[in-house]
């Protein structure tokens, strides 16, 4: 059994490591789609993404828990398509309470788990979280206090976008307009390689 194991979590891991399409010239950041595509670990269509960073003279990978692998040699070719060297494995994808505490993002964490959403999170699919710091929730903690549940509930989940994975890339920026959760609408809008969201909701 404990072989067994093993086996199915080096194969996950493989998976994770094999990107959909050949990326010979890594020259800008991009999002890619990997292989790995079980649902307790990427319940995502068509595979986790992880993230292409090129900055400066540098080619990072991010994977799970923010975590950053650099390319050390790159552009080999083979038979099959490309192969780029990386200084460490890719990290899987965990659920959103270890990815919030990762971030640093506690207080989001805590609210999403005293109302059981976490369990909710993990069973859609294709999931888009705009996660407040610590410090918005800070700034409105006296508010928080007098909410129902069923209000803080409204609220969290208009901070999530189900049924579609939202990348924002600041060096291809562009606007959007996404559904949200609760039923109302959020819309991005790019300037200056950064993003904002802004909430047009009608209360």
């Amino acid at each position: 059994m404990f072989i067994q194991k093993v086996c199915v979590l080096l194969i996950l891991i493989q998976s994770y490591h094999i990107v959909q399409g050949s990326f010979s010239d890594l020259t800008e950041t991009v999002f890619v789609q990997t292989n790995l595509q079980p649902p307790q670990y990427a319940n995502v269509t068509g595979g986790q993404n992880i993230v292409v960073l090129v900055q400066e003279n540098n080619v990072d990978l991010i994977s799970g828990l923010l975590q950053e692998s650099r390319v050390v040699n790159a552009s080999i070719p083979f038979d099959g398509g490309t192969v780029h060297i990386i200084d460490q494995f890719l990290t899987l994808s965990q659920n959103i309470s270890s990815t919030g505490v990762a971030l640093n993002a506690t207080s989001m964490v805590g609210a999403l788990e005293a109302l059981d959403m976490t369990i909710l999170i993990g069973e859609l699919k294709d999931v888009t979280l705009f996660v407040p710091s610590n410090a918005a929730f800070q700034r409105i903690g006296g508010s928080l206090s007098n909410l129902s549940n069923a209000d803080l509930y409204d609220i969290l989940s208009y901070h999530m976008i189900s049924g579609r994975v939202v990348l924002l890339d600041s060096t291809q920026a562009s606007d959007g307009s996404f559904g949200t959760f609760s039923e109302g609408e959020l819309s991005t809008l790019a300037e200056h390689s950064s993003f904002t969201t802004v909430s047009t909701r009608e209360c």
